[in-house]
């Protein structure tokens, strides 16, 4: 027998870390797909901010699946060096 996990972008019902736990809660699903969050891309969102979210998805039972960034989404001629300074 094969598990599977449900992950989700929970981003898409809120932008908000609050309601989108809240969601997951009500819908049954334990891993999120991280990409906005409280109206923040995970790239840019500071780390006490980041700390914060980690800590409520751990309250909540909530599992980080990935994340989704940005980063890479660029054309073959566009400067790689603006992604590589965001990384950092």
């Amino acid at each position: 027998m094969m598990n599977w996990v449900l992950s989700a972008f929970a981003d898409e019902a809120s932008e908000q870390i609050d309601q989108q736990i809240e969601i997951l809660n009500q819908t049954g699903i334990d891993h999120v797909d991280l990409r906005l969050v409280d109206g923040i891309n995970i790239v840019d969102l500071p780390l006490d901010h980041a700390q914060r979210v980690q800590q409520k998805l751990q309250n909540a039972g909530i599992h980080v699946g990935m994340y989704g960034s940005p980063i890479g989404k660029i054309a073959i001629t566009d400067d790689v060096q603006i992604d590589l300074d965001r990384l950092e």
